[in-house]
Order: C-alpha cells, then structure tokens, then sequence
C-alpha cells in the first residue's frame, strides 16, 4: 500500500484489518480466487482508482506518529486508572521517572 500500488492479500490474520477497503482479498488456500483477485485488479482499472484512494485514506492510520499518540493515550490511562485508584503517592513524584528534562 505505502508505494501507491493496488493490493490483493489475503483475508487471513490480521491483514484485512490493516488493508481495510484498500486492497482486493482472497482465501490463501483457493488458487481460483487468487487468480480472480489479480484479474480483478488487471482488468478494473476504476476498482485500482478505488484503491489506491482508499490506500491514501489508509496509510496515515500506521503512521509512527499515530501510533506513538495511540500508545501516549494508553499511557495516560494507565496512569490516571493508577493515580484516580485512590494512590497516595503519584509516579511523577518519584525522580527516576520524571523524563530527562524536569531531572
């Protein structure tokens, strides 16, 4: 997807998760389906449009920074679960975990 190509992949494990409604899927086990899936895409060319569109709406979702906001946003939770839990004593108050800068 990130190279702007239209993808075919397979519908198992999590790869329909990441390609969304960008790519064309098939069961890995039935050749006649692999085979329609790369004719689809050879033929089509408004279906290859439609996903690279949808490709460009897609990519930003696994963007290093998205995922460093959605993995900040868990952090935050955790430590608001922690410290709304009634904890007398906050993480931040303890030195060796403040970040480099506050030291």
């Amino acid at each position: 997807m990130i190279a702007g190509c239209p993808v075919a992949c397979s519908n198992t494990t999590s790869l329909p998760e990441i390609a969304g409604d960008a790519a064309v899927t098939f069961d890995p086990t039935r050749t006649d389906e692999i085979a329609a899936a790369l004719l689809r895409l050879a033929l089509d060319a408004g279906l290859r449009a439609e996903l690279v569109a949808a490709r460009q709406r897609r990519c930003p979702l696994f963007s290093a920074r998205f995922s460093a906001l959605k993995t900040l946003s868990v952090y935050h939770q955790v430590f608001d679960g922690f410290y709304d839990a009634g904890r007398t004593e906050r993480a931040s108050d303890d030195p060796s975990v403040r970040p480099p800068h506050s030291r």
